[in-house]
């Protein structure tokens, strides 16, 4: 309820989603990093929402691409699943782009260039209508366009990793300032040489039983390697999938799968 509230309010300022902007984002971040000083070693995670549903991009950028008569005409269009509101998503790209590229200015006119490094992912992919799929958006479901997402590195030699999930991340940072990564993380750091070549992903239905019948998708997990999706299983329906990879069928059973 308070979500629609924010959204209600939101409109009658003008904004155009209920998150805070890319230019606003880019603002706070570099005053934070005048704030607490260029000369000090920090992390910092800028985390822009704009390539997010609902995809409606802010004046600056509305209209280069799209074609709907009005705003309300683009908003109908989302509700709708209409397949251009891809043109909606490109353009709300297109203004994080500029607004991250300021960040990165930024950064580049007060810092040597070995002074800093830039990694920039994505939690998610999208999926629009002409995708193949049943779904919009990105709905708890194993689909490849959904989890293959971008990795960009300043350091080329770790960019260039054939494959990598998200749980290299966290590993990777702490390798780069040379902080000690602890056993229990699940990822590698991208610096090493001893690299995975798969991991593994997995579906729940969004929000447990309190979301509509409708919308439930299965509990699956899959194996995926550089070259995509190898195997799958579902979690809540044993003997659906005849499985043979021995390490896909070890995951299903530390995540409650149970064939008996």
């Amino acid at each position: 309820f308070t979500n629609y509230l924010r959204v209600i309010r939101d409109s009658f300022r003008g904004r155009s989603t209920p998150y805070m902007e890319a230019e606003d984002v880019t603002q706070k971040a570099i005053g934070l990093i005048e704030e607490e000083g260029i000369d000090e070693d920090n992390f910092y995670w800028v985390h822009y929402m704009d390539p997010h549903s609902p995809f409606m991009p802010p004046k600056e950028t509305y209209g280069t691409w799209n074609s709907f008569s009005s705003r309300r005409e683009a908003w109908k269009a989302l509700e709708n699943g209409d397949e251009n509101i891809v043109d909606l998503y490109d353009e709300c790209v297109l203004y994080m782009d500029r607004h991250l590229g300021k960040l990165i200015e930024f950064i580049q006119e007060n810092f040597e260039q070995d002074e800093y490094e830039i990694l920039i992912t994505s939690d998610h992919g999208e999926l629009f209508p002409g995708d193949g799929t049943d779904f919009t958006g990105h709905p708890e479901a194993i689909v490849q366009k959904l989890f293959e997402v971008p990795l960009f590195f300043t350091d080329e030699a770790v960019e260039k990793r054939e494959f990598s999930t998200h749980s290299d991340i966290a590993p990777t940072v702490l390798d780069y300032f040379g902080i000690k990564i602890t056993e229990k993380m699940n990822g590698k750091s991208l610096y090493s040489d001893r690299l995975k070549d798969y991991d593994f992903v997995q579906s729940f239905p969004m929000n447990g039983d309190d979301i509509e019948d409708d919308r439930k998708t299965t509990c699956e997990a899959a194996k995926v390697t550089a070259k995509g999706i190898q195997e799958r299983i579902s979690l809540d329906d044993p003997g659906s999938y005849e499985v043979e990879d021995q390490d896909l069928m070890s995951h299903a059973k530390r995540n409650g799968y149970s064939p008996d």
